[in-house]
């Protein structure tokens, strides 16, 4: 029993060391550093959160890290941020992809060429569109709502907590709103994003048996292996059984 509960303990310390080392924001690399509390008071400081996330996926962390550090340069002496805040009053995705635009300054920093192992050209074309769909998204959701005040990380807790996040989990990966789709945003990534709001802020209570597939991120060579296994068919695979889900983890 006494190393049972020892094991138990390792676990539990192991948990807050991943949420004080991966979760929070530190300074470093022109990153404002965020604390939990500034990631849901402020919305620069949720945007970081979320593209810590959303943009590491395709290639190794090294470059995904040099694309988030870019990205975060570029909206950071962009006329959208204000001291920890982004001010999306005036945003227009149409007017950003024109030459003057935010697009622009985006590839100028990126330097995109679809090559996922050149650090000098570290994005790639998908991740320009994929930050400023991410930016229109989060306008349109504070047009709904203005308590949002232009957070990501506020919008997905209040779902969270208002026991929808199957519902914002499918809004963030659909494609066929034009005002809410997010290119690049997938099942994983979306998954991974709010198991970690949900760690973060501790909002497990609000998670039934029936929202696991909104956080567990399931990659795509896992889906793949568990096909080849006859584990799940492809019809299967968007609403595997809570039973299977849990023999795989």
């Amino acid at each position: 029993m006494i190393a049972e509960m020892e094991i138990i303990k390792k676990i539990t310390n192991f948990s807050k060391y991943y949420k004080e080392k991966y979760l929070l924001i530190e300074k470093e690399d022109g990153f404002e550093e965020c604390s939990k509390d500034d990631i849901e008071k402020f919305s620069f400081c949720g945007l970081q959160y979320f593209f810590h996330h959303s943009l590491y996926q395709g290639r190794n962390d090294k470059l995904s890290a040099e694309v988030d550090r870019r990205v975060n340069e570029v909206l950071r002496s962009s006329q959208f941020f204000k001291e920890k805040r982004l001010v999306l009053d005036d945003y227009d995705k149409g007017k950003e992809e024109k030459p003057e635009g935010l697009k622009e300054e985006l590839k100028k920093k990126l330097k995109p060429n679809n090559n996922r192992n050149s650090k000098e050209n570290a994005g790639r074309e998908n991740d320009i569109e994929h930050v400023l769909d991410v930016l229109r998204y989060i306008k349109y959701k504070t047009e709904e709502n203005r308590e949002y005040d232009y957070n990501i990380v506020k919008i997905s807790i209040k779902y969270i907590k208002e026991g929808r996040i199957m519902e914002h989990y499918k809004e963030l990966i659909q494609k066929e709103k034009k005002d809410t789709s997010i290119k690049e945003m997938g099942p994983k990534v979306a998954s991974f994003y709010l198991r970690d709001v949900v760690s973060l802020f501790n909002l497990q209570q609000n998670i039934g048996k029936e929202d696991l597939d909104a956080i567990i991120p399931v990659d795509v060579w896992v889906e793949r292996i568990m096909k080849k296994l006859s584990f799940v068919n492809d019809s299967e695979l968007n609403g595997i059984s809570e039973e299977k889900k849990m023999q795989v983890i």
